[in-house]
């Protein structure tokens, strides 16, 4: 049944240190302006196609001609797949968010990174800790790392992320 649900979202009490932080985070008015920009993306993409005005609308053909993942995204899409034993419902949510992810993004194709943010937000069909999906791509060798409930890029780690070249 959960699988039925394209983002799951766990949320967590925010820490004091959080609350009381001078940082100033993203106005709600510039997230707005990408959101509307990431549907008239969507809007254009999909002129051609009846009753289609958003990636979440998309058939699964649509899915293969549209939405081309790169190697490493296939990599990691795999992995998780397996991992997490995810329906091909989930993939193909995966797979939507993704492109969703990539339109806030302004990118014209998917990217690994994408796709591991779309896969995090499925976090209610994952209950596994503590593994690390490795991906080469070209030279650069990126490490995913799932720990309760979240699939970050290595490089969210501050204090212990590293790039890692070959």
């Amino acid at each position: 049944m959960l699988d039925r649900i394209d983002l799951h979202v766990e949320v967590t009490p925010v820490a004091f240190d959080e609350l009381s932080s001078t940082y100033q985070f993203e106005k709600s008015e510039t997230i707005r302006q990408r959101v509307i920009a990431a549907r008239e993306i969507q809007t254009k993409r999909y002129e051609q196609y009846p009753d289609v005005f958003a990636n979440a609308q998309m058939s699964s053909k649509m899915l293969k001609e549209i939405c081309i993942i790169p190697k490493a995204g296939q990599t990691l899409l795999k992995t998780a797949m397996q991992r997490l034993n995810l329906s091909a419902r989930a993939y193909d949510r995966i797979i939507k968010v993704s492109r969703t992810i990539a339109d806030l993004s302004f990118s014209e194709q998917i990217q690994t990174e994408h796709l591991a943010e779309a896969i995090q937000y499925r976090s209610l069909d994952r209950r596994r800790l503590g593994w690390i999906i490795r991906i080469e791509s070209g030279k650069s060798l990126v490490l995913f790392v799932h720990i309760t409930g979240s699939l970050l890029p290595f490089r969210h780690f501050s204090r212990t992320c590293t790039k890692f070249d070959t």
